[in-house]
């Protein structure tokens, strides 16, 4: 009777710590994964928008209320293509500004249940016009999912 209590003991902290591996290897595994990205290039910020944006768009009708394209001549003047059944977008404007604005990503990163978008803001001197700096990302569908917005 003694042996099999012991034995059931020595199987449940077995288990126990099979567990607990399990556990550290998935959050492991999962947290601070770097995602692949493809930077748009050849994109506007519609001039309908009034408002910052710091957004994932996930389906053309969408995309076009937001974004118009801006071909120009050249190698690689088209805009770059999305094709949202199998990609998704994440874009950040701080809307029209008089400052040479330049906006460079730095990361994106899979963290849990989220994306953790990094990007770099690069502010010039005053300009006596307006401009509406835009950074696009597109990323593959399988990593959708809630997007955390961070600012250098």
């Amino acid at each position: 009777m003694k042996s099999i209590k012991n034995l059931a003991l020595l199987s449940l902290v077995a288990a126990f710590i099979m567990l607990l591996t399990s556990c550290a290897t998935t959050k492991g595994n999962n947290e601070g994964k770097s995602v692949k990205y493809i930077v748009a290039n050849h994109y506007f910020v519609n001039n309908t928008v009034n408002r910052p944006i710091q957004e994932k768009v996930t389906d053309q009708a969408t995309f076009d209320k937001l974004f118009g394209m801006a071909a120009v001549m050249g190698k690689n003047g088209l805009p770059t293509p999305i094709d949202f059944n199998k990609q998704f977008v994440i874009a950040v404007s701080e809307g029209v500004v008089n400052n040479l604005t330049e906006y460079e990503p730095v990361s994106l990163k899979a963290d849990g249940n989220q994306l953790v978008f990094t990007y770099k803001v690069e502010k010039g001197k005053h300009i006596d016009y307006s401009m509406c700096p835009l950074l696009m990302i597109v990323v593959d569908k399988k990593w959708e999912r809630d997007v955390r917005f961070v600012a250098e």
